[in-house]
């Protein structure tokens, strides 16, 4: 029931609502097709193959076990892979795409629906790898992660279906960021990108916060609205940041013959 139930919430589901999405989008609706299926595919690989740098990681802590240290030097090296991860995924999806994908990347909405996309595959890459390393535990000496005392539940559901959506958000602030970079605006390029760093490092900082504070009333508070209250405002925030983006940034797109990538 629960491996029925995790195929529908955290794999086919928000897989088909994203293709609906990008259907109904002028920006992103010739996207759809068997290409945008590889390139997703490709996405949700690049987790398990990015993944490996967990060893290092974990490497790092056990050099220097201190908060700031986990938090801010070897989580902020976590989020540096994963947002990589997710540009790679665009870069190679823009050039099995061709035109239609040159199209989409050079429209600002069309970049941040693209990325979003892909975000969301990456995010399900990342579920349906944790969950098979969380059932095969020897996998920890390929991949680095231990999930040992893991547990595939209904709040394993959630909170997957909740990681897909942050993916999703990340993933729409790297495609901006790549619409620049394609338009050689390098410093709006790095904004973007850190921003989804950033908003990586709020997500996975604040649960990195809890297990070094436990017995803090902030962190007992944090820990027992987790997946009822911290987490989906977490979702929240980052799809008000995505709607007032594709609002601002969106407005004047345009599309004709003569100008067949938008302004």
């Amino acid at each position: 029931m629960i491996a029925i139930l995790f195929v529908l919430v955290d794999v086919i589901g928000p897989i088909g609502l994203v293709l609906l999405f990008l259907y109904k989008n002028k920006e992103t609706r010739d996207l759809i097709g068997p290409r945008l299926m590889y390139a997703g595919l490709i996405a949700f690989i690049l987790f398990p193959l990015f993944l490996p740098r967990k060893h290092f990681e974990g490497w790092l802590i056990q050099q220097n076990s201190d908060f700031y240290f986990v938090a801010f030097i070897v989580q902020m090296h976590n989020n540096l892979y994963e947002e990589l991860a997710k540009l790679v995924s665009l870069i190679l999806a823009v050039i099995m795409l061709e035109e239609k994908g040159r199209k989409a990347i050079s429209s600002f909405r069309g970049a941040l629906y693209l990325g979003y996309a892909l975000g969301l595959f990456y995010g399900v890459g990342e579920a349906v790898t944790l969950t098979l390393i969380a059932k095969n535990p020897p996998l920890y000496r390929i991949f680095g992660v231990n999930l040992f005392l893991l547990f595939i539940n209904f709040r394993w559901l959630w909170e997957r279906f909740l990681a897909l959506q942050m993916h999703g958000i990340m993933g729409g602030l790297v495609g901006i960021g790549y619409h620049y970079l394609r338009k050689k605006d390098r410093w709006k390029f790095l904004l973007f990108f850190l921003i989804a760093i950033l908003y990586h490092e709020l997500v996975d900082g604040l649960i990195i916060y809890i297990g070094y504070n436990a017995g803090r009333p902030l962190a007992k508070f944090l820990l027992s609205n987790l997946f009822s209250v911290v987490l989906p405002a977490e979702v929240v925030i980052g799809y008000v940041i995505l709607a007032i983006l594709a609002r601002k940034g969106g407005k004047n797109v345009e599309f004709s013959a003569d100008n067949p990538y938008g302004s």
